[in-house]
């Protein structure tokens, strides 16, 4: 686990892209890395769905964040980084410089229970599903580590999906989510 966690760490110090991702009742970690920096922005993830890879995408596509796709250039699914490979990618000079991400801004709880209100109301029995989060901002705590926090959600949800996905000029996002994911029958 070590070097899985040095992995991420220098991805994240480099400004690599990548997702690592575990699987409901798996240990594993897989880790997908695009060392080239070529993110794939695409407009439906139909339009990658007979592709090998990895979608990030919003849940609403009516937001300004578009749809990530992740074909592998580097693939990790064992959670043991070959020291030549670990090596190549330390060694690397940043991709991208350190872009300033717009930080979110909090949502005020009378707004949350205003919308919470709104959209219970709308529903007219044809949902299968639907999600309404609420943003909270948090200062990280003096020596947070990303990695370590990926890898601690991973042990404390182990029957969630867990992801740690860093997109140059857009952000890192970490969750864990219980929602039952089929695992493809051939996973990239």
């Amino acid at each position: 686990m070590e070097k899985l966690l040095e992995t991420i760490n220098v991805c994240l110090q480099k400004n690599i892209p990548f997702v690592a991702f575990r699987y409901p009742g798996e240990d594993n970690v897989h880790i997908r890395i695009q060392i080239s920096g070529k993110i794939i922005y695409v407009e439906n993830a139909t339009d990658v769905l007979d592709s090998e890879g990895f979608i990030y995408a919003p849940f609403h596509r009516k937001t300004d964040f578009p749809v990530v796709f992740f074909k592998p250039e580097i693939v990790i699914d064992d959670g043991n980084i070959d020291n030549r490979l670990f090596e190549k990618i330390r060694n690397m000079e940043p991709l991208y410089a350190d872009y300033p991400v717009a930080e979110p801004v909090s949502t005020v709880r009378s707004q949350y229970l205003e919308n919470a209100r709104r959209f219970i109301s709308s529903f007219d029995g044809n949902f299968t599903k639907a999600v309404l989060s609420r943003v909270l901002v948090v200062d990280k705590p003096e020596g947070f580590d990303t990695g370590v926090f990926f890898l601690n959600l991973t042990q404390s949800y182990p029957s969630a999906f867990c992801h740690l996905i860093h997109i140059p000029g857009a952000g890192t996002w970490a969750g864990a989510t219980p929602e039952t994911i089929p695992m493809p029958p051939n996973p990239c």
